[in-house]
């Protein structure tokens, strides 16, 4: 890609350097500029659109990255609250054990 664009930029200086005429030179640096003019206006709106693309990526990466600290925390809360409920059922099987007189 940049070899492309440097061709014309470098055919454009050597032509400004060895014409014939001042005719000639100047006609082919309006043509080295406006090569050069058309190729800025072209990478100016691409350099912004990849500029856009790269924001909306890192505030798609934040937004995952809160949403995976509120499913630890939350997987957090839920294993607290499962080892209690293990707990609470295995106090509540041992009770019914001694109420039936099972003894273990």
């Amino acid at each position: 890609m940049r070899r492309l664009i440097l061709l014309p930029l470098l055919l454009g200086c050597y032509s400004v350097l060895f014409a014939a005429t001042p005719e000639e030179a100047l006609l082919s640096a309006q043509i080295q500029y406006q090569n050069a003019l058309k190729e800025h206006d072209n990478i100016g709106p691409k350099v912004e659109a990849a500029k856009q693309r790269v924001e909306t990526a890192k505030a798609r990466v934040q937004g995952a990255q809160q949403e995976v600290e509120k499913a630890e925390a939350q997987l957090q809360e839920l294993i607290a609250a499962k080892e209690k409920a293990d707990t609470a059922l295995k106090e509540a099987g041992h009770n019914l054990d001694q109420a039936w007189g099972i003894r273990q």
